[in-house]
């Protein structure tokens, strides 16, 4: 007698699950280890660059310059020095990385592409403590990797944005990986938060987090001790340099930034294009929250509501910054680590969490599939695009030994660090002065008491002998041939040391007062 049993077939089906997932953790780890390879390709095939890829990279090098040197950072605007806006964490790690390598602007990078893979390890680690699988895990890392261009390709720049990042991550998967109170891991916590405050001041912001998700957990006594923790070395650390610096950390860190208003018109912009950039990842997000609907599974874990509101502050922030006048895409990369994370965890539910056993649920998973390779597809890049040419290099050498010729003084507004090449007297960088003049435009009470020293500066401009001007027309009035100047093509009319990322200003021509 025939008798059909089903339970011989089970050995097939648990063939196909396995080949199945293990085909799912090829796509995952394939896609995460192709952004990742193609983001160090990148970072390792510019580290060595001695010139600027983006102009602020030659401002940050004068800050190095001058911890090397002995010489405060805030001080007195004036035509010799005008500091970033940026707290000064990053330039002082900088530093004896220079001494080691002799060469700034390659320490600043290697910085840089340190503190990222710090953060690469961080997001891995926080994914991990909300639940994600290995594999979910390491596409957060994947995800963030791709998140490259969407970021304006910052991540390995001489900037400070990624050292904040990285040391607010690493404070974040220190708390949230807890399972029970350990008062010394919360203070270690604050600790980082507040080194990612003296990196850049945007840390400071995600303090409510912390705190939210120890009260989360009924965790009180720790969330008391962060908040005093925080507290107290903020309050020391930001009191001590103020005091050092006879109040102009405060002017720089916090007055001069307030001033830069917002530009909330753009944030439609924004959110397009971060539509367009994410919408597989959206779309998953969705089916995910649909599929959560359809099985009325409305309650959250306080785990879940951490995650929600730690990806809710991330881009919170990051929208926050991105409006104002002169930010770029850099303030990205705080939603860029949220949406990584976002990505881990849908992925982990739709794919990972449960194997398809009807097709149906193949399909649903195929789909999904399909969305994850998309996605990275989306964030594709030509990496060739952000590495510099290799004849960049000897027209840059080539103007510095000009530079070494040239009468001082020498004015190079978007490339000062150029004078240091070449053993001459540097100046401030153009971007600082800028941000003064935002704030003396904003402020009519700033304007008595600052304008005296813009004009100063502007005086000292007015007196310098050489000049190398971008393509940008901000002095034409001041370097010309009614007040004696001379003004010839540099490179033969090509732009020289074009930048890679941010705004594109080259240098363009040499001017001489005879």
């Amino acid at each position: 007698m025939n008798t059909f049993a089903p339970w011989l077939f089970l050995p097939y089906c648990g063939r196909f699950m396995t080949t199945y997932r293990r085909f799912v953790h090829i796509i995952l780890i394939g896609c995460t280890s192709i952004a990742v390879i193609l983001f160090l390709f990148v970072a390792l095939s510019r580290i060595q660059y001695p010139f600027a890829i983006e102009w602020l990279e030659g401002n940050t090098f004068l800050h190095v310059l001058r911890v090397l040197q002995g010489q405060p950072l805030y001080v007195a605007p004036s035509y010799d020095f005008i500091p970033l806006i940026y707290t000064p964490l990053y330039y002082y790690l900088s530093a004896p990385v220079a001494i080691a390598t002799g060469n700034i602007m390659v320490a600043m990078r290697v910085v840089s592409l340190l503190a990222t893979l710090v953060a690469f390890v961080a997001l891995y680690a926080i994914a991990r403590a909300y639940g994600a699988s290995a594999i979910a895990s390491l596409l957060a890392v994947g995800l963030f990797a791709a998140a490259y261009p969407i970021t304006g390709f910052w991540f390995d720049t001489a900037k400070s944005d990624t050292l904040s990042v990285a040391l607010l991550l690493a404070a974040i998967a220190l708390v949230v990986s807890l399972s029970q109170e350990r008062l010394g891991i919360v203070g270690l916590a604050s600790i980082l938060l507040c080194f990612a405050f003296a990196a850049k001041q945007h840390a400071i912001l995600f303090t409510p987090f912390f705190v939210f998700h120890l009260l989360l957990q009924r965790w009180y006594r720790m969330a008391a001790i962060f908040i005093i923790s925080v507290m107290l070395l903020f309050i020391g650390f930001v009191g001590a340099s103020n005091w050092l610096s006879e109040g102009w950390f405060w002017f720089y860190i916090f007055t001069v930034p307030s001033a830069a208003p917002w530009l909330i018109d753009q944030l439609d912009d924004i959110l397009g294009q971060l539509w367009a950039d994410y919408w597989p990842l959206l779309v998953m997000l969705g089916l995910a929250l649909a599929w959560r609907i359809r099985s009325r599974s409305w309650q959250f874990s306080s785990r879940q509501l951490s995650f929600i509101s730690l990806v809710a502050i991330l881009a919170g922030v990051s929208l926050w910054s991105v409006i104002k006048l002169y930010a770029y895409l850099n303030h990205l990369i705080f939603i860029a680590a949220g949406l990584a994370l976002l990505g881990a965890k849908v992925s982990d539910d739709v794919l990972l969490h449960d194997e398809p056993v009807s097709w149906g649920q193949r399909l649903i998973h195929t789909g999904a599939i399909g969305l994850v390779v998309i996605q990275f597809a989306v964030l594709g890049y030509d990496p060739r695009s952000q590495i510099p040419a290799p004849e960049w290099v000897d027209e840059g050498y080539a103007l510095v030994e000009e530079l070494r010729t040239v009468p001082e003084p020498i004015f190079v507004p978007v490339a000062p660090y150029l004078l240091a090449m070449a053993g001459r007297t540097t100046h401030f960088h153009g971007s600082s002065l800028g941000d003064l003049n935002v704030l003396v435009q904003q402020e009519p009470e700033a304007k008595a008491v600052y304008q005296p020293y813009i004009d100063q500066i502007n005086a000292a401009i007015r007196a310098t002998r050489t000049a190398v001007l971008p393509n940008a027309r901000w002095f034409d009035t001041t370097f010309n041939a009614e007040r004696g100047y001379v003004c010839t093509p540099l490179n033969d009319g090509r732009p020289l040391l074009p930048p890679l990322v941010g705004v594109d200003l080259h240098l363009t021509r040499l001017c001489v007062r005879e």
